[in-house]
């Protein structure tokens, strides 16, 4: 993916707030909200998928289709590529 690419993927994400309530804490995987975790943040697996070109770079693991998982650290080259458009975009050295 081009850094102009990476930045325009970049720009698409929404990083959002949750609460995790996994399926697992609870006896019959139903969730019954009694058991809800810590506030985090992170991204939708679902919009990231949506958002991706015809390209895949396995950020979402989809081996699971009742849990996708996003793994961030295959964001970081994404992130890298971002940033250097900008940086050549605003003509910036070091």
């Amino acid at each position: 993916m081009s850094p102009s690419e990476s930045l325009s993927f970049i720009n698409q994400l929404e990083a959002v707030e949750f609460v995790w309530d996994k399926r697992e804490w609870y006896e019959n995987q139903v969730s019954d909200s009694s058991k809800k975790g810590n506030m985090d943040m992170g991204f939708i697996a679902q919009q990231i998928i949506s958002c991706k070109n015809r390209k895949s770079y396995q950020i979402v693991n989809t081996e699971n289709p009742d849990r996708f998982e996003v793994s961030p650290a295959r964001l970081i080259p994404l992130l890298v590529s971002a940033i250097q458009e900008l940086s050549r975009r605003s003509n910036v050295t070091e």
